[in-house]
């Protein structure tokens, strides 16, 4: 079993498949890129993540993403600027900047 004090908050691994907890531990907790998979739903990338997803993941792509939303801390995925941030060890600062950037 992973531990949850690399998700979110109250964050709990319930609800995603156990072939995915490896790779998303990993990411968060060592900051080590997952497979192509993964990588397209963490970097918000929906054609990317429809044609990367195997015959099982492809039907939970809704449930995967959903439990990304409410089990990942908001900094650590999102976008791609946001997804290398976070493998970079870039200060929380700089990816809370890239999530939310300033109005000008």
């Amino acid at each position: 079993m992973y531990n949850t004090d690399v998700l979110a908050p109250g964050g709990t691994w319930e609800g995603l498949p156990e072939s995915l907890r490896g790779g998303i531990y990993r990411y968060l907790h060592d900051r080590v890129p997952p497979g192509s998979f993964l990588a397209s739903v963490l970097t918000n990338n929906l054609r990317e993540t429809f044609r990367r997803a195997d015959s099982d993941n492809i039907k939970i792509i809704h449930e995967i993403v959903e439990w990304c939303y409410y089990n990942l801390p908001g900094i650590s995925w999102g976008s791609e600027k946001m997804f290398f941030a976070w493998i970079n060890g870039e200060m929380l600062r700089e990816a809370d900047e890239i999530s939310h950037p300033t109005p000008q």
